[in-house]
């Protein structure tokens, strides 16, 4: 609110709609305020001398990774010694990543990205993948991408291509378990024309040692998977100079917490450890955990009277009836964009 608030170009109805975000949350705003307001946001970014600065460094780093490093499908095979090569260098930049993460306000040195992240991230880095830039392909015309950075995190994307007129690629993704089986196969036939290929999955980073579907799906950040999710209070509290994506927990845990501010709780000691207890529960994410304390902060809004009629006498009750059996965090979520709708 303060940035468009500021900003020289902004009109003065986008001054207006600042200043009600100011004082009250995002979801207040209507979609084309919203519109407004990012658009404002994008305007003043799009002209800060940090954003000039930032692409610099980037067109610096890319000429310099460039003129240092060859194209990696001209690098000469070596097998397992490339592959080693690779790997070194992939730990020396994500310890660099880690100890750049680390806020220097912190009290501890918790570094703000797990170190699986951090190696994933340098891995793309120095291959130079994305969208643009493929693994590689196998003999069999199938092509192998890394798509997504920290949100597509672990996980390697195979495309089928047909070469018929239909255009009609089949997709799919290796990960954990599959993806060292992948690269087992791979190896079975050791095709010199793979090597590149079978090195670059071989350094790809694990999630974890045990690479369970469960953790690897902890250690991925939401990004766009969550993006057609609905709009909750609280999202954009907290902002800090380091942004990433927020986790389903993250943003069922503010909303409530949001909604559970509007009780007077200040001076009530056990109250207010109620309050805080419902946050840090749903911030863990254990569905059945998670439900028991929606249902009891549902009760809190109730008896504070912070809940609208229709809520108490129509909505409620089929609300925590399917509650009880919520078994996903996106069934968490649904659920909090539900009550919020009622919290007065």
């Amino acid at each position: 609110a303060n940035t468009v608030w500021s900003y020289e170009q902004s009109s003065e109805q986008l001054k207006a709609t600042a200043l009600r975000l100011a004082y009250g949350d995002f979801i207040d705003l209507s979609a084309a305020e919203r519109i407004d307001v990012l658009c404002g946001l994008v305007s003043e970014i799009i002209e800060s001398p940090l954003l000039a600065n930032i692409m610099v460094k980037k067109a610096d780093d890319y000429a310099q990774f460039h003129a240092v490093r060859p194209p990696w499908k001209c690098v000469k095979p070596h097998g397992v010694d490339m592959a080693q090569g690779i790997q070194k260098e992939i730990d020396q930049r994500a310890e660099k990543v880690i100890k750049a993460s680390i806020s220097e306000d912190s009290p501890s040195p918790v570094p703000s990205i797990s170190r699986p992240m951090a190696k994933w991230t340098s891995w793309l880095s120095l291959l130079g993948l994305g969208t643009l830039a493929p693994v590689g392909d196998d003999a069999n015309g199938r092509r192998y991408w890394a798509l997504g950075e920290e949100s597509g995190a672990f996980r390697i994307f195979c495309q089928d291509v047909k070469d018929d007129a239909s255009n009609d690629d089949s997709w799919g993704w290796y990960e954990g378990e599959r993806l060292d089986q992948l690269v087992a196969w791979l190896k079975v036939c050791d095709i010199r024309a793979e090597r590149p290929l079978v090195a670059a999955l071989s350094t790809a980073p694990r999630s974890t040692s045990g690479d369970s579907t469960k953790l690897i799906e902890i250690s991925r950040q939401d990004g766009y998977r969550s993006i057609t999710s609905p709009l909750l209070r609280g999202e954009f509290n907290h902002c800090n100079t380091k942004p990433a994506a927020l986790t389903m927990d993250q943003r069922s845990s503010r909303a409530v917490e949001v909604m559970l501010g509007a009780i007077s709780f200040w001076f009530d000691e056990e109250l207010t450890k109620k309050i805080v207890g419902i946050s840090d529960v749903l911030l863990k994410g254990q569905p059945s955990v998670c439900s028991k304390v929606l249902l009891e902060a549902d009760e809190l809004l109730m008896a504070a009277g912070k809940t609208s009629e229709e809520w108490v006498d129509l909505w409620s009750p089929n609300w925590r009836r399917t509650a009880v059996s919520m078994s996903s965090t996106l069934d968490v979520l649904l659920h909090v964009s539900a009550m919020q709708r009622h919290v007065t």
